[in-house]
């Protein structure tokens, strides 16, 4: 198989449209990512090393500046939909200094475009959701505090993962202002309100309606969970990609309290 797939010509631009073509470079790009990583224990375990080592890969196999501007493009904007614009400068700085397709300009310029309204120091919508014991609450009933919002449900994994490291940090901050909301945008509002009560999920139990098409994740561009969002005290956005409990979010809750 390696043998075969050597043999594929990488610099097909008018392939690109074939998904079975852009299914092997994609495969054979994420190969070599690894085998750089392997060779090279600097580019490991960190998300700067990783964006390296794809970097790497991309200059080392697509010699066709059509093809690699395309993968570079699809690299940046899965950066920008699944782990946020903060996250996605490295490959879009990267793209926006090498490229040379004014096509895929425009395109990442209209992506650009949709995050203007929730930059950090942006009001959001006074959205609306259901708690626990189905009174309608708002985002605005928590003015005065930071608002610390877990976007999740009951069939994510790794939103269940983060539960033991939100409950310390909301005991941890426990006499500060800052509001632990967690809003979960399942369809199954049973299995929702289930999950609450057998595992004592005290605090703020909110659910959005319309789970994926809710207003909340469609203002936020949410596409994967567990998605995390810290506003101020004004409902204002501080990060709209902020920080897992998992990891350091602790520093931004004590740099705005």
């Amino acid at each position: 198989l390696k043998a075969k797939l050597a043999e594929i010509d990488l610099g097909r631009s008018d392939l690109l449209i074939e998904g079975s073509y852009t299914a092997i470079i994609s495969h054979l790009l994420g190969e070599k990512t690894k085998e750089i990583s392997n060779h090279d224990t600097t580019l490991q375990n960190t998300p700067e090393g990783n964006e390296r080592a794809a970097f790497l890969a991309m200059e080392e196999l697509l010699e066709n500046p059509a093809v690699k501007d395309f993968f570079l493009f699809r690299h940046l904007m899965e950066n920008l939909q699944f782990k946020g614009l903060e996250a996605a400068k490295p490959s879009i700085e990267k793209f926006q200094a090498e490229n040379q397709s004014p096509k895929l300009v425009s395109k990442l310029e209209k992506e650009l475009k949709k995050w203007d309204a929730i930059m950090p120091g942006m009001e959001i919508p006074d959205f609306s959701f259901e708690d626990i014991s189905g009174e309608m609450v708002q985002l605005s009933n928590l003015k005065g505090t930071l608002v610390y919002i877990d976007i999740w449900a009951t069939w994510c994994k790794p939103c269940i993962e983060e539960h033991p490291y939100w409950d310390q940090l909301k005991a941890d901050y426990e006499d500060q202002p800052v509001s632990f909301l967690t809003i979960s945008i399942d369809e199954n509002k049973e299995a929702w309100e289930k999950m609450v009560i057998s595992k004592n999920m005290e605090g703020l139990q909110w659910i959005a309606e319309k789970a994926w098409r809710s207003d909340l994740n469609l203002h936020f561009m949410v596409n994967s969970i567990p998605r995390f969002i810290l506003l101020d005290g004004e409902g204002k956005i501080i990060d709209p990609n902020a920080e897992r409990p998992s990891g350091d979010i602790w520093k931004t809750l004590d740099q705005f309290l």
